[in-house]
């Protein structure tokens, strides 16, 4: 008798462990497909990632070239008319402010 209850709680033992694993199998299975789903949407982010660098790049390069084509195409400042802007004579231009702010008297 004693070997029939043996075996009897082993098949109910079997039984239980196995009903309960059919729920958490479920849900492992669900989550085994939201990891692959996030995998995939992982690997197309990183593949527009890889295009948008790439994009950049191109992009980058094309306004240096640009900007050396406008360097070129700029003639280039008279070094006179430079020079002449910044000696302005400021003793003549504080000597006109003085006048003009001292009212005449007379």
């Amino acid at each position: 008798m004693s070997f029939r209850k043996l075996f009897l709680g082993t098949v109910l033992a079997l039984g239980l462990a196995t009903a309960g694993c059919d729920s958490s199998s479920a849900e492992l299975d669900k989550t085994k497909a939201d990891l692959a789903q996030a995998n995939q949407d992982r690997n197309n982010l990183k593949t527009e990632l890889d295009a948008s660098k790439t994009q950049v790049t191109a992009l980058q390069n094309k306004v240096t070239e640009l900007n050396g084509k406008l360097a070129a195409a700029q003639p280039p400042k008279a070094p006179e008319a430079a020079h002449a802007s910044m000696t302005t004579p400021k003793k003549e231009e504080k000597a006109a402010h003085k006048t003009a702010a001292k009212p005449q008297k007379g």
